[in-house]
């Protein structure tokens, strides 16, 4: 069976800690590496699952926490420190993608799991 890529997402990679204008690493309020991310680049994919919401209970808190999944080509270039853009949002990759072969060896699809907080 062929699947067709029905619409496209933007992979932002993951470039390790940001470094000033001399090459020294830039540090946030408690020492720790300012993540980097490199220019978009258009990843073509099967489906966009827009997941599940959420709004854990906490005393004072108004967070929103949103889980979608892209399914896409077994070869999908997402890592787990990626992020991703689509359908106006912008996300972070949660934990390493599922890449699914066929029990004949055949490569059948990519899962990848992100997660978007707010508030």
């Amino acid at each position: 069976m062929t699947r067709r890529i029905s619409e496209t997402v933007q992979r932002l990679p993951h470039l390790g800690g940001r470094t000033d204008d001399d090459g020294n690493p830039i540090l946030d309020g408690h020492g720790n590496e300012i993540a980097g991310w490199g220019d978009p680049e258009v990843v073509g994919i099967y489906v966009f699952d827009p997941g599940s919401s959420s709004e854990p209970r906490e005393p004072g808190g108004s967070r929103v926490v949103v889980e979608p999944k892209i399914y896409g080509p077994f070869d999908m270039p997402f890592t787990h420190l990626d992020k991703v853009e689509a359908r106006g949002g912008s996300y972070t990759v949660e934990g390493v993608p599922a890449r699914w072969r066929h029990p004949g060896g055949r490569d059948v699809v990519s899962v990848v799991e992100l997660r978007k907080v707010t508030g």
